[in-house]
């Protein structure tokens, strides 16, 4: 069985990867039977590494409608809806996969930046909070929620924030502080 998933995720692999591929229209019929949700997962995950969101919304689609319970699935097809400018929808993937897992500081953070792009930088603020609750070393989290502090006009949160984000790593905040001449 192994052999066989892996032998799927090469073929998607190479079909995303060729033109002739992208263009191939297939009997969906035959290409659904039999497949179950993690199989699903893994290709709408392979879609949006690949680029093709649409094609990643409809396998994790697939996965929901076969396992609603699949927090990994919303937040995949969360990413997707999200790179295609539909906050909104990407948001209410975010907020199910939440739901059903409150533990996953990525999703958290991935929120944080689909309420930052509606130009909500409160809530933004909020889901950066808590994936730095989640995971205190996330320094993108920190990274992003100073730029939140920036729209609101606290620039002295802003810099405790980049602060500790070039402290974890975060080389936009290290670049940003030694271009004010600001140590960390």
């Amino acid at each position: 069985m192994k052999g066989k998933f892996l032998k799927e995720n090469e073929r998607l692999k190479l079909e995303l990867k060729t033109k002739k591929g992208r263009n191939k229209r297939r009997d969906r019929k035959n290409m659904d039977k039999g497949i179950k949700e993690p199989n699903w997962f893994a290709r709408g995950y392979l879609f949006y590494k690949y680029g093709d969101c649409d094609k990643a919304i409809e396998a994790c689609t697939r996965a929901i409608e076969l396992s609603p319970e699949y927090a990994e699935a919303y937040y995949i097809r969360g990413i997707a809806y999200n790179d295609l400018g539909n906050y909104q929808q990407a948001i209410r993937d975010y907020d199910r996969a939440i739901e059903l897992n409150p533990e996953l500081a990525a999703v958290c953070y991935i929120r944080g930046l689909a309420y930052h792009k509606l130009g909500n930088y409160q809530q933004a603020i909020s889901d950066f909070d808590r994936a730095i609750e989640l995971n205190p070393k996330y320094a993108p989290a920190y990274y992003n929620r100073g730029i939140a502090y920036t729209y609101l006009g606290n620039y002295q949160q802003t810099i405790v924030d980049y602060k500790a984000a070039a402290k974890l790593g975060s080389k936009d905040a290290q670049d940003f502080l030694k271009k004010e001449g600001i140590d960390w």
